[in-house]
């Protein structure tokens, strides 16, 4: 939930849900488990969103998280 938290102060337009929050929490732990600080995990996550969000952010983080997995 941090990481959520970070997601919101970093970018005010990404204020999630506590059930989006919970769905995004297993990519999120990949990512750390993986060796990447919260801080990088947040920076990727929030680098370069489009000015408008259409939608659901989580559904564009979500995405994020899957495609972007460090090695």
């Amino acid at each position: 939930m941090r990481v959520a938290h970070a997601l919101r102060r970093r970018d005010p337009r990404l204020l999630l849900s506590e059930r989006e929050c919970r769905a995004l929490a297993p990519g999120i732990t990949a990512w750390l488990d993986r060796g990447t600080s919260e801080a990088e995990v947040v920076r990727s996550l929030c680098q370069g969103l489009p000015t408008v969000l259409r939608g659901r952010a989580a559904g564009i983080l979500a995405w994020r998280l899957r495609e972007h997995l460090p090695p």
